[in-house]
């Protein structure tokens, strides 16, 4: 299985309310779709991984078909102001058969999951999973949308951004009642709650865990809390990347994107046994430039880690230029 997912930015800053088991099961959902499509088809997954995912015993039917009910009835709101209002389901169609769960995604999430060429987002499957709170997973995703948007434009004003309390409550906590107006869960009605059970969750699962994270400071109005604003703090294994742009000859920025996501970074550490943050720096300008190479020159490789690793000989040989 892959480890990427993409969504559109907006899908991410929208207002919905899932659980950790059914942020994991979306994500796993998405990471199924072929992202050059221009429609949704029908997919389909064993049910031996459906139970994995979801913590269901195996062959526990009836608590499948619970839990399947409950995703397809949760609402997501995509937008939310003074002139325009949508919402949909996450699903529009599940059927469990033969030991297959087959899917499909509402129509109306197409222009956020589908045919993406900017305002994306790359998310990674494996550090979803990581996490035990759906709080810190929403962060994660917000964070990692507000990096992309720093490495790309190299601002550092990007990493330093705001909510409004009521629209965090919203975006995180958000329910749609029978009149469709989005309810937040009375015990959130208090902050120290709201503070405890979702900040301060997030914010130590995310330092933990995560290679960024967020501090964060609460904007007050008397004695209310009326904004949060949050920092993004880097650890040092992810500063390595940090102002390494794409050349401006590279014209197809999707491909280069696709071809990083494909590089185990991680392993070339290990294996060139880069432990401090300037030999690190140093394999992520090398692997920059050889993604620059494989799409100017439209180079297709079976396994790219292994490839670059090649590059890399060949560099040593050669003064790195390859």
């Amino acid at each position: 299985m892959k480890d990427i997912l993409k969504k559109d930015n907006k899908l991410i800053e929208s207002k919905y309310s899932l659980t950790k088991t059914q942020l994991r099961f979306f994500a796993f959902m998405v990471n199924k779709i072929d992202y050059n499509d221009i429609d949704f088809f029908d997919y389909e997954s064993p049910l031996k991984d459906i139970y994995q995912i979801l913590d269901i015993k195996h062959n526990n039917k009836k608590e499948l078909i619970y839990s399947l009910r409950e995703l397809t009835s949760k609402n997501i709101v995509l937008k939310d102001n003074k002139d325009e209002f949508e919402m949909c389901n996450l699903l529009s169609y599940v059927r469990v058969k033969d030991g297959y769960l087959t899917y499909r995604f509402d129509k109306s999430l197409k222009p956020y999951l589908l045919e993406l060429k900017e305002n994306f987002t790359q998310l990674s499957l494996k550090i979803i999973f990581s996490f035990n709170s759906s709080y810190s997973i929403r962060f994660y995703e917000i964070l990692e949308m507000k990096v992309k948007q720093y490495q790309k434009y190299n601002n550092e004003d990007i990493l330093k951004f705001d909510y409004e309390l009521q629209e965090l409550k919203e975006m995180l906590a958000g329910e749609i009642d029978k009149k469709e107006n989005i309810i937040i869960p009375k015990s959130y009605n208090r902050f120290t709650n709201f503070h405890e059970k979702v900040i301060k969750v997030a914010y130590k699962e995310l330092k933990e865990k995560a290679q960024f994270y967020f501090e964060y400071e609460l904007i007050k109005v008397g004695k209310k809390v009326k904004s949060v604003i949050f920092i993004i703090k880097f650890k040092d294994n992810i500063n390595i990347k940090d102002n390494i742009k794409i050349d401006e000859k590279v014209i197809n920025e999707n491909e280069y994107d696709r071809i990083d996501s494909l590089i185990d970074y991680d392993y070339l550490f290990i294996h060139y046994q880069t432990k401090d943050i300037n030999s690190k720096r140093q394999i992520m300008i090398k692997a920059n430039d050889f993604i620059k190479y494989c799409v100017e020159k439209d180079k297709k490789y079976k396994d790219y880690t292994i490839s670059f690793m090649r590059y890399i000989e060949i560099g040593n040989n050669n003064n790195w230029n390859f």
